[in-house]
């Protein structure tokens, strides 16, 4: 199952980088005008259960990307030292392509999040972050700015006939 995990998650990061790719212009311009250039390495660590569960093991799967001072997203190699490190799971980037998560409380009941983003896996607390201050200042501004902008970006396209 690991492998299959590990393919969408290259599949999904492929995507997001090829959608952000497409609109480095405006990512570049949203840098100019917050004052906020510089080349940032982001690595993203996904863990296959759960963010908050540091008391079982699991399998981690490692992506890095470099935000350029262009506006570019471009996947480097995993292992690269990062400014910040992002923390997520691999059902909230999963809720996320999709745009629903399913959130199971410990009564055995669950709720439906529809539609769902980024923002609102922040809120839960499925988004956890680590870096210098000057790097966390600057995802705060790509939350608060840029991730409007691309929240399409995030999400998969609909498969044909479903």
């Amino acid at each position: 199952m690991a492998g299959a995990f590990r393919w969408f998650l290259d599949r999904y990061v492929s995507h997001v980088t090829s959608q952000v790719s497409k609109r480095s212009e405006k990512v570049r311009q949203m840098q100019a005008e917050s004052g906020r250039t510089h080349e940032r390495v982001v690595r993203y660590e996904i863990l296959e259960a759960d963010v908050n569960r540091r008391d079982i093991e699991q399998r981690v799967h490692i992506f890095a990307v470099r935000i350029g001072r262009d506006g570019s997203f471009t996947r480097l190699p995993d292992h690269t030292r990062p400014d910040v490190t992002v923390y997520t799971d691999l059902p909230t980037v999963w809720g996320v392509a999709r745009g629903s998560y399913t959130l199971n409380f410990k009564d055995g009941t669950s709720r439906l999040l529809q539609p769902f983003t980024v923002f609102d896996a922040v809120r839960l607390g499925k988004v956890e972050w680590g870096g210098t201050s000057s790097t966390l200042s600057e995802l705060m501004l790509f939350e608060r700015k840029v991730a409007p902008e691309f929240l399409a970006s995030l999400k998969l396209p609909a498969l044909p006939g479903g």
